[in-house]
């Protein structure tokens, strides 16, 4: 073999390395779908992936009557948390019910005043009531009759999640005013 047949078919030997070696880089530069969910799941087998889902609500200590233009508004603020207690934003219903107490009675609940019932489906109802600072939603209710709030009544929420079981709690809810 004369010495540029060697050169010629080196030089080509080279450009099938390079090939090669370009193939098993971009292969390796190929994100893995080992382990990770398939991309359609109809969420009635989450397999052995944890996701954040809430597991507990809860009616957040900042919850409160404010006077506004003359007028009454219920500023009640709720935390859903996931099973690691860490607060999460989630797709369902919340239903908010106000009632009067009857202090003489060991505060317990009398007569419901309102109810509220907000769904939160769409990302414009999330961003509507979520707050990233407090890491909560807040619902901001108008109330007809300024002395409920400068009495004390019991708040009590409940958070239906899409394919999940209710969540429920309570809380007295005073005003400073």
């Amino acid at each position: 073999m004369k010495k540029a047949d060697t050169e010629k078919h080196g030089g080509k030997t080279w450009v099938a390395l390079l090939a090669i070696l370009f193939l098993i880089i971009a292969q390796g530069c190929e994100p893995s779908r080992a382990g990770l969910p398939p991309s359609v799941n109809d969420g009635t087998d989450p397999g052995p992936y944890w996701m954040p889902v809430p597991t507990s609500v809860r009616v957040y200590p900042s919850t409160r009557f404010i006077k506004e233009s003359g007028r009454a508004i219920l500023e009640a603020r709720f935390e859903l948390y996931d099973e690691m207690g860490d607060p999460v934003k989630y797709v369902g219903a919340f239903q908010i019910e106000l009632y009067s107490v009857d202090e003489a009675l060991g505060n317990t609940p009398r007569r419901l005043l309102y109810t509220w019932n907000t769904r939160l489906v769409s990302l414009d109802q999330q961003r509507e009531h979520y707050d990233p600072i407090t890491r909560g939603y807040l619902f901001r209710l108008g109330v007809d009759d300024l002395r409920i709030a400068k009495q004390t009544t019991l708040l009590k929420v409940a958070f239906t999640p899409v394919d999940r079981p209710r969540l429920e709690a309570e809380a007295e809810v005073r005003s400073d005013w």
